[in-house]
């Protein structure tokens, strides 16, 4: 992904030997760390603890096995139900700015 001055400007797809911009910055955005309690300045500001999204976004297949879940069905009978889901980042700006960790996204 490239940041031209705090701009999305595109995403380079293909491998291989390009050139670009000195002024792109691969560094995107700093966004609300997940789980993290607020900190206190000696000005009695609250500061929400930060974290950095990194320069790659991994286009692989990923996994993720949910846990299973007891439900009973039209008759009262319990079943025992799981998921396996085979997932992947389709569009990289969209996982990096539309959802605070898309990760984490999807196991919600």
């Amino acid at each position: 992904m490239l940041i031209l001055f705090g701009a999305y400007e595109g995403t380079a797809r293909e491998s291989g030997f390009f050139w670009a911009n000195p002024f792109y910055s691969r560094i995107r955005a700093r966004l609300p760390a997940t789980g993290g309690e607020p900190a206190h300045t000696a000005q009695g500001r609250t500061v929400m603890p930060q974290r950095t999204l990194t320069a790659k976004i991994s286009l692989r297949a990923r996994n993720f096995i949910s846990e299973k879940l007891k439900v009973n069905d039209k008759r009262g009978n319990p079943i025992e139900i799981a998921a396996v889901i085979v997932w992947r980042v389709a569009d990289t700006a969209r996982a990096a700015f539309d959802v605070d960790d898309f990760e984490s996204y999807v196991q919600i």
